[in-house]
């Protein structure tokens, strides 16, 4: 996943719980203050979180780097580049 998809994605639920919320513009509301009001985590971090325990590796792991900063596709990476990076080739 691309981070402009990630972006979308996130946009998305924070939009979306400001609507269940009844949260508007004028509140001034962070969106890390609506995800720790609801208790959820960014759809990026889930599916990151979720690609990386598929590979075997756990999401306390060291290893798996779709976590943070690192996470962009490199050009020319296949997934067994992703495999690596979750622990499971490292």
């Amino acid at each position: 996943m691309t981070q402009t998809d990630e972006k979308k994605l996130d946009a998305f639920l924070h939009k979306s719980l400001r609507r269940i919320l009844k949260i508007y513009w004028p509140m001034h509301v962070t969106n890390e203050e609506i995800r720790r009001r609801t208790g959820m985590e960014t759809i990026s971090r889930q599916v990151a979180r979720r690609r990386c325990s598929q590979n075997g590796s756990q999401l306390t792991s060291k290893n798996c780097t779709h976590m943070g900063a690192g996470r962009q596709k490199k050009e020319g990476s296949t997934a067994g580049d992703m495999a690596q990076n979750c622990g499971k080739g490292a």
